[in-house]
């Protein structure tokens, strides 16, 4: 073979990639890599830039466009991918695309653990079926959630019985930030429409300007700073003490060479709720003070509405509307407030 002569076994490899490449398939079936996009090199970051434009956040959702392409009309793509993409904002155009102009079988959430080689809290995978069509009208998406299960054996026995939802495909363009949901995630009101979820300080140097309150005398120098409360209660998290020289100092220089972000004037001198935005998302009393950025805060925008809030943030119901619709660990401060809000429930 005067190829294999010439350039060696590499050259055979190289052809039959081509090969399969440029075939079209009635389904194909795939473990997708993950690599985020801070994390490209600057060719491949091009590539991606280039031919997925609002898939190119994660090389994961580039591999799940590509592979889309390499199907007969009708054919089916099934990939086990990373979830974040369900819900971050950065991939809202994809996903609007794909609702729009592929048709969504199947979504199954394994949350994690679902690798045998892979502990903890490192990667959260999904199931995804997508086939290459338009969805009818009326077309349900699927879906099963397992998340909960501990391992990888019992995820896969739960899936075998798991209850299966089912939700019309065309009403998920409708919920914010045309995030997938299983659940009724609409409603007449959200959160944000009468309040603001604003994020606080970084000041990307804690040990030169932070301080437990304890360990200070009286001085003006240095101000109270809330933080992510521990458990849900009135008055949580109020701990520390921040080096803010009435914002004329250190702190403030920082700010204007991108050293610190100092974040959350809007809440300041408000009253609200401070939220700790990872896991069971805990809820205190905010006063007004200046706050971290470990936290955020929901400020309403008629403070006669902030019972009613409050009794909202502190119940279970919050943290599952939360979740809902973001799995992720730690939740933005926009997020927090993109959540159904029954006023008139609450109030009472």
């Amino acid at each position: 073979d005067p190829v294999a002569a010439i350039f060696g076994e590499t050259a055979h490899g190289v052809m039959k990639a081509v090969d399969l490449l440029s075939r079209k398939y009635d389904c194909v079936v795939t473990n997708v890599p993950y690599l985020s996009r801070g994390k490209h090199g600057d060719l491949l970051r091009s590539f991606c830039e280039e031919r997925h434009p609002d898939a190119k956040a994660d090389i994961a959702t580039v591999f799940l466009d590509r592979c889309l392409t390499f199907c007969r009309t009708g054919g089916t793509v099934s990939a086990v991918m990373p979830q974040n993409w369900l819900f971050l904002k950065s991939y809202m155009k994809l996903r609007e695309r794909l609702l729009k102009k592929e048709r969504w079988e199947l979504v199954a959430r394994l949350g994690p653990g679902a690798f045998e080689t892979i502990s903890g809290e490192v990667v959260k995978a999904i199931l995804l079926c997508i086939s290459h069509k338009r969805a009818p009208e009326g077309h349900l998406l699927c879906g099963l959630d397992v998340s909960v299960m501990r391992d990888a054996a019992a995820k896969a026995e739960s899936m075998l019985d798991a209850e299966m939802q089912c939700v019309g495909q065309k009403q998920q363009l409708v919920n914010p930030d045309i995030r997938i949901s299983f659940e009724d995630v609409t409603a007449e009101i959200y959160l944000k429409d009468i309040s603001d979820g604003i994020v606080g300080i970084q000041t990307g140097d804690f040990p030169q300007f932070g301080r437990f309150f304890w360990e200070l005398i009286e001085n003006l120098d240095w101000e109270f700073e809330a933080t992510t409360p521990d458990m849900t209660s009135p008055y949580n998290g109020k701990q520390f003490r921040i080096f803010w020289q009435n914002f004329e100092g250190i702190l403030a220089k920082r700010q204007k060479t991108g050293e610190s972000y100092v974040r959350g004037w809007k809440a300041f001198n408000n009253k609200g709720i401070l939220i700790g935005a990872m896991r069971e998302l805990p809820i205190t009393i905010y006063n007004g003070e200046l706050f971290d950025n470990n936290s955020a805060t929901i400020i309403p925008h008629n403070p006669a509405q902030l019972p009613a809030i409050w009794c909202f943030c502190s119940s279970p119901e919050y943290n599952i509307a939360v979740r809902e619709i973001d799995q992720k660990l730690n939740v933005t401060n926009a997020t927090l407030v993109k959540v159904p809000f029954d006023l008139d429930h609450w109030t009472k």
